[in-house]
């Protein structure tokens, strides 16, 4: 199976209720391929995956979805118009999709870049600041990747709630300014 039809099954399934842009959406397929590893010792795709400045890159998927650029992805991905796009099918591959959506759909794609370059992340591990440097299945395995879930309390959202709860002027004061 390659990435990005796991990618489109996270468009298929869940475009609609989740803000998926392309950042975001390959940040979920690789966590769907963490969760594969650690629950089934296999691998979901059979796709390279690379360390990049924003944390983990299919970069079959990050090239489908370019187009986009930093907008809402609402269709799965097909090289051509007429063609019906290559979406994951088997109730194992959607039993993943659906539970590392619910795990880290609610977060934003930056609070899953911050996540991703946590201490222990295989992304940690790989990135060197070089282009094309892989994250390995083994570095996924060896890594907390899949096993630590992020924290809601760690979301940006929460911390603007907070400083707005905490400074109430504070934003009145930079809206003024």
């Amino acid at each position: 199976m390659q990435s990005i039809e796991i990618a489109n099954l996270f468009v298929q399934r869940h475009g609609n209720d989740l803000y998926l842009t392309n950042l975001k959406l390959n940040k979920l397929v690789y966590y769907a391929q963490a969760e594969c590893l650690r629950n089934t010792g296999k691998s979901l795709f059979t796709d390279e995956i690379e360390a990049w400045d924003y944390g983990p890159v299919e970069p079959m998927v990050y090239y489908a979805f370019s187009s986009h650029g930093s907008g809402r992805i609402l269709e799965p991905y097909s090289p051509f118009p007429s063609l019906q796009p290559k979406i994951a099918g088997d109730e194992t591959t959607r039993e993943i999709v659906d539970k590392v959506a619910k795990q880290y759909g609610s977060f934003s794609a930056f609070d899953l870049v911050n996540f991703s370059h946590r201490n222990g992340s295989a992304w940690k591990l790989a990135y060197s600041g070089e282009h094309g440097v892989k994250i390995t299945e083994q570095m996924i395995v060896d890594s907390s990747d899949g096993i630590v879930k992020p924290c809601e309390s760690r979301k940006i959202a929460r911390g603007i709630k907070t400083a707005e709860k905490n400074f109430p002027n504070a934003f009145r004061l930079l809206k003024d300014s």
